[in-house]
């Protein structure tokens, strides 16, 4: 630890600030410029100059590098700092602190090379690619790019682990990992991920994981042969410094190494980081920004559905609208009308990418407004996690396009099992099914039966994604 608990972090920044008073002008002014710096980084990351230790020099070493600074600039900032930190340690203000200039000297060196996720244009087309294997549509999207993903999203979980997931797994994940799960799973199949895990060893599989990663990354890492394990690591690192992280924290977060993104100087602190979740969390939401999501907009007085469904379709992507209503008969002077009445007046639900949001009211701003976090005009758009929306679709019984439709023989509940209801009108209650079968649309529909307490039942037909298995049937 570099410090003097004697003297606050007031005192000592006052003593380094007036060295620099008695410079000539040219010399003051990179002193200055240095030290400038060095006092913004340890303001955002909440950290103080009396309580220094060498991994914060060499987290402030990571920043300037992934800022873009060159390794004379860098080299040359930090023997400033040296010098000041020397004349801070001579007058009793701070223990004597070597790092800055040890660490000059290592980057000066002819062997040292800068990792090179640290380099915003690797690292944006490196985040690139990640975002081509999210979206389902893309044609590169395939089991590999979906296995570092996951990786990634789970802080750079190891790949023995990963090849070894089952069915019983998937409850422990949450978020697009377990959107990845679902998709990669068949109920014929033990393991998540189809790797022909029966018929090939463990060595087989890795060996032919990175080769394929090896194929996307070499050529914009310049580097080849690389780990799985190390590629997740860095990758993940890297989009938590970019997350505002510093690199001891992102790098405490993980078990693997990140020899893409984290300079060799930089050692592990051996804290155990109380940031876990949060990083995790802008991990993924920088992954997933660019997934379509949904939102809600409200209609302006006096405009209907239908007119902004109109406007909508003109737009290049056109979002998906999800305008939910129930059927009611009614009788209006003798006479049976049948009239749709939406679940929520005047809120129509859309889905599409965060960038489309702003150009798309643009043009319906006249008809209606996006619903947002806050009530200030500058506040973001209020996104809807997709678990709420499909909860929220399940107590209705109405589903929006992309609600995933079972093919029939696919799901768990048969004849003759119980299950719970999520439909609102029977929220909760249990029923036992009779029948399996499809609509004309193709929808799987259960036929239950309902009975109550006084012995009376009664029969209801159930869309499939209305229900959740609770028994099997010997």
């Amino acid at each position: 630890m570099i410090g003097n608990k004697e003297h606050t972090s007031f005192d000592v920044m006052s003593f380094l600030q007036s060295r620099v008073a008695a410079l000539s002008a040219d010399t003051a002014f990179k002193y200055r410029k240095a030290l400038s710096e060095f006092n913004s980084f340890l303001s955002c990351h909440k950290l103080s100059v009396n309580n220094l230790s060498s991994a914060t020099i060499c987290d402030w070493v990571t920043e300037m590098f992934r800022q873009g600074l060159s390794t004379a600039t860098i080299a040359q900032r930090l023997n400033i700092l040296n010098s000041l930190f020397k004349q801070a340690a001579d007058k009793g203000y701070m223990c004597q602190c070597n790092a800055p200039r040890e660490i000059a000297r290592t980057i000066e060196s002819a062997d040292f090379k800068q990792p090179p996720l640290l380099r915003a244009s690797i690292f944006d087309n490196c985040l690139s690619t990640l975002r081509e294997f999210i979206n389902d549509d893309n044609e590169h999207n395939n089991i590999c790019g979906d296995i570092l993903v996951f990786s990634v999203l789970n802080r750079a979980l190891p790949l023995k682990d990963i090849i070894n997931l089952n069915k019983d797994d998937l409850t422990g994940f949450n978020g697009y990992s377990s959107h990845i799960l679902e998709r990669n799973t068949d109920p014929r199949r033990k393991y998540i991920f189809d790797l022909r895990q029966s018929y090939r060893t463990q060595k087989q599989i890795y060996s032919s994981i990175t080769d394929e990663l090896d194929r996307r990354f070499s050529t914009l890492l310049n580097h080849g042969n690389f780990s799985f394990e190390d590629l997740a690591g860095s990758l993940w690192v890297s989009i938590a410094i970019r997350c505002g992280a510093t690199a001891s924290e992102a790098l405490d977060c993980i078990s693997n190494p990140a020899p893409y993104t984290v300079p060799k100087f930089h050692k592990r602190t051996g804290n155990s980081s109380d940031n876990r979740e949060k990083w995790s969390k802008s991990v993924e939401a920088m992954l997933t920004y660019t997934l379509p999501k949904w939102y809600a907009m409200r209609l302006r007085r006096g405009v209907s559905f239908e007119e902004v469904k109109k406007e909508t379709l003109k737009l290049q992507p056109a979002p998906e609208l999800f305008y939910p209503v129930e059927t009611i008969r009614k009788h209006l002077r003798g006479k049976s009308a049948v009239i749709e009445r939406p679940f929520i007046t005047q809120t129509v639900f859309f889905k599409t990418n965060p960038e489309n949001i702003r150009p798309m009211f643009s043009r319906i701003g006249d008809k209606a407004w996006c619903i947002r976090t806050s009530g200030n005009f500058d506040a973001p758009y209020a996104a809807i996690p997709q678990a709420d929306m499909l909860r929220f679709q399940k107590a209705i019984g109405v589903f929006s396009a992309d609600s995933e439709i079972f093919p029939l023989g696919s799901l768990t509940p048969k004849p003759g099992e119980s299950v719970i209801l999520i439909q609102a009108d029977y929220s909760g209650r249990e029923a036992v099914i009779e029948d399996v079968f499809e609509n004309n649309c193709g929808t799987v529909m259960f036929r239950v039966k309902l009975t109550t307490d006084y012995g009376y039942e009664w029969r209801a037909k159930i869309d499939a994604r209305q229900v959740e298995l609770i028994s099997r049937a010997d």
